[in-house]
């Protein structure tokens, strides 16, 4: 939530884009892109990663407890856009694999563990 907002009319978060909001001196300008990039980069990260987690979940469930959870649905998805230049839009299925399900979720769990201690580490903390 440090850098969205909720938009009043539709109820959902926004991004704020502090990278443009005031004028900058170019070097300022140039990190607050970089931490921008940064920032939109591990938000799509953790969209994929927990699609791909709801899917798992929903697998698990249809397997194990109820055989018509989310089955009208099926799956869950992304969707993105509009896309440049075409105004288009795309969608994906997002899911592990049968292998990466078998690492899971100590192999997630390391890799949110060194992205902490990265962050703590740029952070100063």
């Amino acid at each position: 939530m440090e850098h969205a907002h909720m938009d009043p009319d539709s109820g959902r978060y926004e991004a704020d884009r502090f990278y443009r909001m005031v004028e900058y001196e170019e070097v300022e300008a140039i990190r607050l892109q970089k931490e921008w990039d940064a920032w939109i980069d591990e938000c799509y990260s953790l969209i994929y990663e927990a699609t791909k987690a709801a899917n798992w979940f929903a697998e698990v469930v249809r397997r194990d407890i109820n055989p018509l959870f989310f089955a009208a649905d099926g799956k869950f998805i992304i969707v993105e856009g509009p896309l440049s230049p075409d105004l288009s839009f795309s969608a994906w299925v997002p899911q592990y694999k049968a292998k990466q399900k078998a690492g899971l979720p100590d192999k997630f769990l390391a890799k949110v563990r060194a992205r902490d201690r990265k962050r703590k580490k740029h952070l100063g903390t």
